[in-house]
């Protein structure tokens, strides 16, 4: 296989339990032929790399829908410690 050979030379080790092939292609074909995926790799059709996920057809929405989800868990998070620090000081006051 050509990964393990240029690993090799490279001095590299390579995760093979982690590691995955995203074949991307232009979103405005119709019609792609899919290439073979290369032994003991499993070909996804998105990945993340450096905290952002690339998808196969160039698109991003995967990445934005976890943003959005991440944004919207702190926020969440910090209404709720917003609203207890307010409970606390009211507490406090009447005692």
């Amino acid at each position: 296989m050509h990964i393990k050979q240029r690993a090799n030379a490279n001095k590299m080790v390579i995760n093979w339990a982690k590691t995955k092939e995203v074949v991307f292609q232009r979103p405005s074909l119709n019609h792609f032929l899919s290439s073979m995926p290369l032994n003991d790799i499993e070909q996804v059709t998105s990945a993340r790399l450096l905290g952002i996920i690339f998808q196969d057809k160039l698109g991003f929405d995967e990445h934005v829908t976890s943003m959005l989800k991440a944004c919207s868990q702190c926020s969440y998070i910090m209404k709720l410690l917003r609203d207890h620090k307010t409970s606390l000081i009211m507490f406090a006051k009447v005692s």
